[in-house]
């Protein structure tokens, strides 16, 4: 059994910070937090089943729901200023969660913007050294993140789509040559992980991720 839980966070300019905290009646040694995409939420296919499968093992699963697309303010802002939103408000939101409970080991799953908000929670060093990455559609394009991945060296599971626009095969490369990364190259996937005008293949590539998720968290 478990509990669901909002904590009260603030973030930028102290706004309110949605998000869901899911909780084990036993405290649990690992916690997953989730960082969903610019409008790819956490109750979406690519987030909502490892978030099932990590409840059913017994992990504590944090969502950090930001959903700027529906901000019109954040929308208006040039990248750097969205950049500095986005990061006030995960810091905040793994701060609060953190102070819940002692945890051992964090999970950290991200999808898209949430991938270079991984980039800056690993520079900042607020996630402690026991970490499992998970890198959904990142943004690899991005110089930035290029540089966080590097400099932090610890490896990650990496997944994408060919027919994302936002992939990027050298990108990828560099940033899955750290020792214990692996890559999972979905041919004719897009940026949501699915397949243009096919569900079944769609349903598919899912399962797909899921096994790979599944199979990193547990040997990591």
């Amino acid at each position: 059994m478990i509990d669901f839980i909002s904590l009260n966070v603030s973030g930028f300019h102290d706004e309110p910070i949605s998000n869901m905290y899911f909780q084990q009646k036993t405290p649990p040694d690992r916690l997953a937090i989730f960082l969903p995409g610019m409008g790819y939420t956490c109750d979406r296919p690519l987030l909502y089943y490892p978030t099932q499968w990590l409840i059913d093992q017994g992990t504590d699963v944090f969502w950090v729901e930001y959903n700027y697309v529906r901000q019109p303010e954040y929308m208006m802002l040039p990248e750097r200023e969205r950049a500095k939103w986005t990061f006030a408000d995960v810091s905040a939101a793994c701060q609060a969660v953190l102070s819940q409970r002692a945890y051992q080991q964090v999970i950290l799953v991200g999808k898209s913007l949430g991938t270079l908000a991984m980039g800056h929670l690993l520079r900042s060093g607020i996630l402690g050294d026991a970490l499992t990455l998970i890198w959904l559609t990142p943004l690899l394009h991005n110089a930035w993140l290029r540089e966080r991945i590097s400099e932090d060296g610890r490896p990650g599971l990496f997944i994408s789509g060919t027919a994302d626009p936002h992939f990027d095969t050298q990108g990828m490369a560099d940033a899955s040559q750290t020792a214990g990364s692996e890559v999972l190259l979905i041919e004719g996937a897009d940026h949501s992980l699915e397949i243009a005008g096919d569900l079944w293949s769609t349903l598919q590539t899912l399962e797909q991720v899921m096994r790979s998720v599944t199979r990193f968290i547990q040997n990591t």
